[in-house]
């Protein structure tokens, strides 16, 4: 027989209760209508976490999470939303959630936004630039240099890897390049650009097997293994938005090699 929650919740510690339907929202966010409605201090707990992603798309295949969040109800939920991308949005849509979400950290829109939505773009605390969906044109614009001095992670397609400097991004510390359109000698020139570089991010297998061979027989620091700083992880735009946050991967695989090599310098 199945276990009510509503019973069972109360017997627990409250700690306990927040770890357990936590885990429950984020292993399957289609729960999300039935957990939030468990008690209301259920409701308060989960918000945060329901809509610390959203991805407004008019295809459902995109649109996340599945319970939306109504454009009537940002004045009250927006502070949660972390990470945006709004795709196929009109104009006063994206108005709407630049001026309601003020705790956005990674923001991304397949429109071209306009000045006045700049001009609220550099009010947030933004860190994460996600040109995947966006045109660099968007980036490319000198009268917003406050914007770029705080980014400090970026995804970007290989076409345009030129333009990621310490003299425009002198915050950055990490990369994403999900294409293949690119060669080694350009990787080691990102990182000759961008001395704070800390993770790397080859995004496709025929990087992978094409780019990292290539790389190990020029080393950027002197030695014959591969900079411990890039990392290969299969890349998928939509669900790196949506479940997995490819930066912790990355900076786990990152620090067990700086731990290896610590332990072998160390013998």
């Amino acid at each position: 027989m199945a276990i009510d929650s509503r019973h069972l919740l109360p017997t627990l510690p409250p700690e306990l209760q927040l770890i357990i339907l936590q885990m429950a929202l984020e292993n399957n966010m289609t729960n999300a209508k039935n957990l939030l409605f468990i008690a209301k201090h259920v409701f308060d707990w989960l918000i945060p976490i329901l809509y610390k992603v959203v991805i407004l798309s008019r295809k459902d295949l995109y649109a996340w999470p599945p319970l939306p969040l109504p454009i009537a109800k940002l004045p009250q939920y927006g502070r949660h939303v972390h990470r945006l991308l709004l795709l196929s949005s009109p104009g006063h849509i994206i108005d709407q959630y630049l001026q309601h979400c003020p705790n956005i950290v990674d923001f991304s829109s397949s429109e071209e936004l306009s000045d006045a939505q700049w001009e609220l773009a550099l009010r947030l605390p933004l860190h994460q630039l996600n040109p995947t969906f966006i045109t660099w044109k968007q980036y490319s614009n000198p009268s917003n240099p406050s914007l770029f001095s705080k980014i400090t992670h970026i995804t970007s397609n290989g076409e345009q890897l030129g333009r990621i400097s310490h003299n425009r991004y002198p915050s950055l510390t990490h990369v994403v390049i999900p294409s293949n359109s690119y060669s080694a000698h350009e990787v080691e020139g990102i990182f000759q650009r961008n001395p704070g570089l800390k993770v790397l991010v080859v995004g496709s297998s025929t990087a992978r097997n094409m780019i990292l061979p290539e790389l190990k027989h020029n080393p950027i620091h002197g030695d014959n293994d591969l900079d411990a700083r890039v990392v290969h992880l299969e890349y998928n735009a939509i669900n790196n938005w949506k479940t997995r946050n490819i930066w912790s991967v990355a900076e786990r695989v990152v620090e067990e090699r700086h731990a290896r090599a610590r332990a072998k310098h160390s013998v």
